[in-house]
């Protein structure tokens, strides 16, 4: 995180715009600051079958990489994380990837309705990944803070609040709603498992 902050900063120093770092506490060693490319996220984890991932932009990367973890173990569903770092400008080549690669997308975010969901949502409208017109259609499905008051508290206890920590990311994917991401997957991967052993069998 401090890394990020220096990295920001320089950022916007190179840039000359206002810039307002965030406040480290205690005597820590400051790593080299590296330059933040604007508008370039990065792939956090690899899935392995194509099936989810995760966009996480700001501070609900590290629940996401949970959710992620426990989503394998569990379920044996090997998703994809992915970092967006900005809002503006949006990486809508990493937003293209993954929606080519993988059959259903969760963002989360920590703001309102109408803002970086918005933002993917808008891309994948334009490149017709939402209506499979020359594409395959993907399932969205997005997280974002409530519309209501969100009492004073430690930052886990809000978040729980909020529902926007590893348990609800997984609980999003395994959504009473139908039909539910969860059984979408775990169809895939029934069904590309049952191709793999009929071509070896075919073999």
């Amino acid at each position: 995180m401090m890394r990020q902050q220096r990295s920001g900063l320089m950022l916007g120093h190179y840039k000359n715009h206002p810039s307002i770092p965030g406040s480290a506490f205690g005597d820590l060693e400051m790593p080299e600051p590296r330059f933040l490319e604007p508008g370039k996220g990065r792939i956090a984890r690899e899935g392995r079958d194509g099936t989810l991932a995760i966009l996480s932009i700001g501070g609900r990367l590290r629940e996401s990489l949970k959710a992620a973890e426990e989503l394998e173990e569990k379920y044996g569903i090997s998703a994809t994380v992915a970092d967006a770092r900005w809002v503006k400008p949006l990486d809508k080549k990493l937003v293209g990837w993954l929606a080519a690669d993988h059959r259903a997308v969760i963002t989360i975010e920590e703001n309102a309705i109408g803002g970086f969901a918005a933002q993917v949502q808008q891309v994948l409208l334009d490149e017709g990944y939402l209506d499979g017109l020359g594409k395959t259609p993907i399932a969205l499905r997005s997280m974002v803070l409530p519309d209501r008051w969100i009492d004073h508290n430690t930052p886990e206890l809000q978040y729980d609040d909020a529902k926007l920590n590893a348990q609800h990311i997984i609980d999003k994917v395994w959504q009473n709603q139908r039909p539910c991401i969860g059984d979408f997957v775990i169809t895939l991967i029934h069904q590309v498992s049952q191709k793999s052993r009929n071509q070896i069998i075919s073999q």
